[in-house]
């Protein structure tokens, strides 16, 4: 009872918080990880406790006339190798599955506000400054772009420093990353980008804003990627950079956004950045707010004549978080593909144990055989007996995915390689499991029994 109530539990809780989970992004993939692990844990127990039961009801009768009786019987009796076996192959299974929930997909919409391009259609960069802020009329003047062409307040200035870009396009260590400048207000009018919080507390813009007369520390928000994997930072952690005069200033991370068009660099205040590099003028990138129409190239190609004199190069901003995250999703099939030939190497491995098995438990086939049954229901017997585990670990497995997955909304389709991750080891447990069964019928049985 203690196995089953808490069985029940388990997966109880696991399918509550699975269907009830309203998160989005990576705090979805984490909260439906840790339920679909609660799941597969569940039933092991319940598994566990069904084996408990089944060795409670055996029968002298029943075993003899249906084979499948005697290969359950068979399982209640080792229930240890039974779990372990099951376990090793549903855990396996799970991971591999699993991890697609991290999968992190491009959203159809880029003008989403909570999206990874922060519900801009273009990021803009140069690689000399544009003095001019492109929101007032002097600066419009200035490249000669009408109201229609380019409505006031459609654009997001931002200062960039001479850092290093720590995104995952660069896989050596930045000491001094990117910094940018941007009006903090901007964003936060457009509650662009979605803040990343285990914790769940609130995070906005407004946290750029300097705390008091405190000028010795800066605050500064990261992509949640690139403060974790690339800097080693965590919400609170301090980084010091040199000045533009090479003189220490401190930076301390105050958030973190999710997968976005601003990873690899560290976002502070405009103010901050002037303070810091006084004789940095002008903006070195812009993110264009204007919602993907018809005109969307018109636009790009506007702008790429415009400020052609400034070395400028126009994104589609959907685009740039596609390259981002290819890196991440190399990664994941990497480890999904290995994964799998673990799982399909453990399947292989149930053969193994099939022979050992048998050839302990040869004199219990021999005395079956003596009383009357044939060699055909002894190897259909051990065959449901062995494919139980192997069917068990595959079944538990990928219906715990299944649950982990079921709110990733950057979750890859199932494809053709996934498929033959869960049917290759089906096939070659079965194979493995006909080889390790035929030494153990081979020859006379009977004779095992004169040695006890």
């Amino acid at each position: 009872w203690l196995w089953l109530c808490a069985g029940l539990l388990c997966v109880a809780l696991a399918v509550l918080i699975a269907m009830t989970n309203t998160q989005t992004g990576m705090r979805a993939a984490l909260i439906g990880f840790a339920s679909g692990a609660a799941c597969l844990a569940g039933c092991l127990m319940l598994l566990y406790a069904l084996l408990i039961t089944g060795k409670t009801k055996q029968s002298t009768a029943q075993p003899l006339r249906w084979h499948h009786s005697l290969a359950i019987l068979n399982l209640t009796r080792r229930r240890g190798r039974t779990i372990a076996g099951v376990f090793m192959l549903s855990a396996g299974l799970f991971l591999v599955f699993a991890v697609s929930g991290f999968h992190l997909g491009t959203s159809d919409d880029p003008t989403n506000r909570n999206s990874g391009t922060g519900g801009f259609a273009l990021i803009v960069e140069t690689s000399q400054p544009i003095r001019y802020d492109l929101n007032t009329e002097l600066g419009r003047d200035h490249y000669a772009l009408s109201e229609d062409e380019l409505p006031a307040g459609s654009v997001v200035p931002i200062r960039v420093s001479g850092g290093d870009d720590a995104s995952c396009l660069n896989l050596n260590q930045t000491p001094t990353p990117r910094l940018l400048g941007v009006d903090p207000a901007l964003l936060a009018r457009r509650d662009a980008f979605s803040f990343f919080s285990l914790t769940g507390e609130p995070i906005t813009w407004q946290a750029l804003e300097p705390v008091g007369n405190n000028d010795t520390l800066i605050p500064v928000i990261a992509d949640a990627s690139t403060a974790q994997w690339a800097l080693k930072l965590a919400v609170g952690d301090t980084l010091t950079v040199p000045d533009e005069q090479g003189q220490p200033v401190t930076l301390q991370l105050v958030g973190t956004i999710e997968n976005s068009i601003l990873q690899g660099s560290l976002i502070l205040h405009e103010q901050a950045f002037k303070r810091i590099f006084p004789s940095t003028s002008g903006y070195r990138m812009l993110l264009v707010d204007r919602p993907i129409s018809e005109d969307s190239e018109e636009i790009s190609l506007l702008l790429d004549e415009v400020l052609i004199d400034e070395g400028v190069t126009v994104t589609p901003t959907n685009e740039r978080l596609a390259e981002y995250n290819r890196v991440q999703n190399t990664y994941l099939a990497v480890f999904q593909s290995l994964g799998g030939l673990g799982v399909l190497l453990g399947a292989l491995g149930l053969g193994i144990v099939t022979a050992r098995n048998l050839l302990e438990r040869r004199s219990e086939l021999a005395l079956l055989s003596a009383v009357g049954l044939s060699r055909r229901r002894v190897a259909r017997i051990v065959l449901t007996e062995h494919a139980s585990v192997l069917l068990l670990g595959l079944l538990l497995g990928s219906g715990s995915a299944m649950l982990a997955t079921l709110h990733a909304s950057g979750q890859s389709p199932r494809t053709a390689t996934e498929l033959f991750i869960l049917l290759a080891p089906l096939a070659a447990g079965f194979i493995a499991i006909l080889l390790g069964l035929l030494p153990s019928l081979r020859g006379r049985l009977t004779d095992a029994l004169r040695n006890d």
